[in-house]
Formats: C-alpha cells, structure tokens, sequence
C-alpha cells in the first residue's frame, strides 16, 4: 500500500502485477477484502 523504493516506487501488489481493487480507505478496504475472500491458504489442498 505504501510505494518502496527498492521496487521503483511501486507497492508490492503492483510489482507482483495483482490487483486488488482499494478505493480511497485502502486500509479498510484490504481489511473487508481480506475476510470475504476465500483464505488461500485453507483452499490449497482443493482442486478446481
């Protein structure tokens, strides 16, 4: 959420080119996404 230098000024998530869709409370966004979206790592052992 926070641009890093080591990155050229981007944030993790862009680097890693995953969007995550925050408005302008990124903070609570990231927060309400994070408990309605399926948890990744309780779905690894799934087949899609």
């Amino acid at each position: 959420m926070k641009p890093h230098q080591g990155l050229d000024g981007q944030t993790s998530a862009q680097a890693a080119n995953i969007e995550l869709n925050l408005g302008s409370n990124k903070y609570f966004d990231l927060i309400k996404q994070s408990t309605t979206k399926p948890n990744f790592v309780n779905n690894l052992g799934k087949r899609i």
